[in-house]
């Protein structure tokens, strides 16, 4: 918004481009080395395709917690600037500073709870899953019941926001990988983006849908903090299940 506010809109959205391109630039070198095909494919002993996936109750929960946790997550990136100029009173330069700490938060907690995956509980991602969703339902329920307007509270909400509304997707891709193995990584991480996305394309309208309805954002924050909340209690229930889809022995 600085940028947009002094220039256009049209040098911001340059900016971002730039921005963009900077890291494919830098990566392209180092990231060619991972083009190379896996031993199993060398050898011809690729699984075939098949939806095996879908005879597996563990993996149809986590693809629909994936589902839920993407249209948080759409609501929350599309929502929360808005929010913060309408409901709390800040400029658009003030709100790019709180979808900017919901980002850092987002950023921090994929980094810190990979490795806390691989470090604590054993191996296990799924509880890592759990937090998240619970932290989320904390915050939203924070929005919908007692929001602050002061500077350093948005931003610090906005930070664990983005913890609970973005945290998860390396923890959830890495779940999904390791559930395919070493030949079927590829599918079930297809699979779960694709359930992502579906959230992602229902989250914002389902919010904006109940904030019509209810013409409160209160009500809109309130439905995403029970979503976040069955999250993490069905991922809860089903968390044992889902860490032994992991497991390499199990059988395809």
């Amino acid at each position: 918004p600085a940028i947009a506010a002094h220039w256009g809109w049209r040098a911001a959205v340059a900016a971002c481009a730039a921005g963009m391109t900077v890291p494919v630039v830098f990566a392209w070198r180092p990231l060619r080395a991972l083009t190379r095909p896996h031993p199993d494919a060398l050898r011809g002993r690729v699984a075939r395709m098949d939806w095996w996936w879908m005879r597996r109750p563990a993996l149809l929960v986590l693809f629909g917690a994936g589902v839920v946790l993407g249209m948080v997550q759409s609501a929350v990136l599309a929502y929360l600037p808005i929010f913060s100029v309408q409901a709390l009173g800040f400029t658009p330069v003030g709100a790019g500073v709180l979808i900017a700490a919901s980002q850092i938060g987002g950023a921090v907690a994929r980094l810190g709870l990979g490795i806390a995956s691989d470090r604590w509980s054993s191996g296990r991602r799924p509880p890592w899953l759990v937090l998240t969703s619970a932290l989320g339902t904390v915050i939203f329920l924070v929005y919908a019941w007692v929001p602050t307007a002061d500077p350093l509270g948005a931003a610090l909400l906005a930070f664990f926001a983005g913890i609970g509304a973005y945290g998860w997707v390396g923890i959830y891709f890495i779940i999904s990988a390791e559930a395919g193995g070493a030949t079927q990584s590829g599918l079930l991480s297809g699979v779960s983006f694709a359930a992502i996305v579906i959230g992602l394309l229902a989250g914002a309208p389902t919010f904006g849908l109940v904030l019509q309805a209810f013409d409160s954002y209160g009500a809109s924050w309130t439905v995403f903090a029970g979503l976040s909340g069955v999250v993490a209690l069905v991922v809860a229930a089903f968390g044992a299940a889902i860490h032994r889809e992991c497991q390499p022995t199990l059988a395809r």
